[in-house]
């Protein structure tokens, strides 16, 4: 089982996205509750800075495409690999 990451990024090249991963993010409502969601996203890190940004990848019907995620990531995890039945 893998764990849950917090403070800190998946590794990637600078320049280059990361491999896909699951990402906890966390959003404030107009009602001032707090929802979280769990969505499958890239890490881009940047040039010229030690900062990155995180992607929300976006996969249904073939079409790929990936959107900036502007709400708070909290924490990510790579992502599960698939079920293979045992013969």
């Amino acid at each position: 089982m893998t764990q849950w990451n917090r403070n800190t990024v998946p590794k990637c090249d600078v320049g280059k996205y990361s491999d896909e991963v699951l990402v906890t993010v966390e959003h404030i409502g107009c009602d001032g509750k707090i929802y979280r969601r769990v969505i499958k996203a890239v890490y881009y890190q940047s040039h010229h800075c030690t900062q990155g940004w995180w992607y929300e990848v976006c996969d249904y019907f073939d079409d790929y495409s990936c959107s900036e995620i502007t709400d708070r990531v909290i924490a990510w995890m790579e992502l599960p690999k698939p079920y293979e039945p045992r013969n």
